[in-house]
């Protein structure tokens, strides 16, 4: 189930969220988003996909 707030899914299943350039991502076991500490660079972007 797409959690609320998601707007780019991984192929992994991971959900992600981008507010204002910034990103998280669902942690399905504390049920919450967590910030990304990562590079938000092209290969990071080209892993996710667009939810609906």
């Amino acid at each position: 189930m797409k959690p609320e707030g998601a707007t780019h899914i991984e192929s992994d299943g991971t959900f992600w969220m981008n507010q204002n350039g910034t990103w998280y991502h669902w942690n399905k076991h504390f049920k919450k988003w967590c910030g990304y500490a990562g590079n938000a660079n092209q290969a990071f972007l080209n892993k996710l996909r667009m939810v609906a």
